[in-house]
């Protein structure tokens, strides 16, 4: 394995730090509030999430609907902003009801106060972590690219996929997905976040952070093929130094789309209801390697990938 490296030296840093450190740091808070303030298509899922975090205020819509956009664009300004505004309503200048403002810090608030349970390191299990690989790697000899690995439950999977109707029900669609898309990739200040699925021959991003919606890829190009083998969550700290990845062309880039290259890759399964089973994986992808990852980034990811497990189950229902 070491010959195929570019440059087997490369490991030597991966070598010496842990796929996750410890750290409580988390903007999940502020992400959700600034979501809130400034998506308006966004902020009745905003609230339907806010549930899954332990704020359970229900969706507000009627509430949601009273509030004037000024005064979600007062909740974002400097108290000498909000001083005036306010100022201007005590002088009948504006027309919003008594009360909104109120209800627009009680709203950011609620978010400001989602805290999450941080798990403990021992908890925050990798796949692969330990240096092991639970299958056999053989390569195209003409392209140099690995064949994908099998599923040990491949046809329970399938079965799975089809009874949640998860390639054809309009996942891009779903705010709830675009949402916790835009989460992910904040949580990591990563570039691109996705939930994805495979089957048969293929890869499907079922929807996107800034990567093409619906993109269909050969199974063999695909990070997530591998990714969802283990069952654990999978992390990439190099995509390089990864004898499976290191001639996906998304890795390789070009002169015109370095910044876009895929050189980090940390995804996590998305199960179906009341199994173990694997149907997609909710993916954070970056141009820049990572040495690692923190607990509360493992510790997120985790929430947000039950939560759409959960969203997908009521859905079916």
């Amino acid at each position: 394995m070491i010959n195929k490296l570019p440059d087997p030296e490369m490991l030597l840093p991966c070598l010496t730090v842990p796929y996750v450190t410890t750290s409580s740091n988390s903007q999940l808070g502020l992400h959700l509030a600034d979501v809130l303030r400034t998506k308006k298509d966004l902020r009745p899922t905003v609230l339907q999430l806010l549930s899954f975090l332990g704020r359970p205020i229900g969706t507000n819509a009627q509430i949601l609907e009273e509030i004037r956009e000024e005064d979600w664009a007062a909740a974002t300004e400097s108290n000498s902003g909000q001083q005036k505004r306010r100022e201007k309503r005590r002088n009948g200048d504006s027309g919003v009801k008594p009360g909104n403002p109120e209800w627009v810090q009680f709203l950011v608030q609620q978010c400001f106060e989602v805290s999450l349970t941080e798990l403990p390191l021992e908890e925050c299990v990798i796949s692969e972590s330990d240096g092991t690989r639970q299958y056999p790697i053989f390569y195209d000899e003409e392209t140099d690219v690995p064949y994908a690995p099998t599923f040990p439950n491949e046809a329970v999977r399938d079965e799975c996929i089809a009874k949640c109707n998860l390639l054809g029900r309009g996942i891009a669609a779903q705010k709830e997905v675009q949402l916790i898309c835009h989460l992910a990739a904040k949580e990591f200040d990563a570039h691109v976040a996705t939930v994805a699925a495979v089957q048969a021959d293929k890869h499907y991003t079922l929807a996107s952070i800034n990567k093409p919606m619906c993109q269909i890829i050969d199974r063999a190009k695909s990070f997530c093929a591998h990714a969802m083998v283990s069952g654990l969550p999978f992390l990439a700290r190099n995509t390089m130094l990864d004898v499976r990845f290191r001639t996906f062309a998304c890795v390789l880039g070009d002169t015109d789309g370095a910044a876009n290259r895929v050189l980090f890759y940390c995804g996590f399964p998305i199960t179906a209801a009341n199994t173990d089973t694997v149907i997609a994986m909710l993916c954070v992808m970056d141009s820049k390697p990572r040495k690692s990852i923190t607990t509360m980034q493992y510790t997120v990811m985790k929430k947000l990938a039950e939560i759409l497990s959960s969203l997908w189950v009521i859905k079916a229902e």
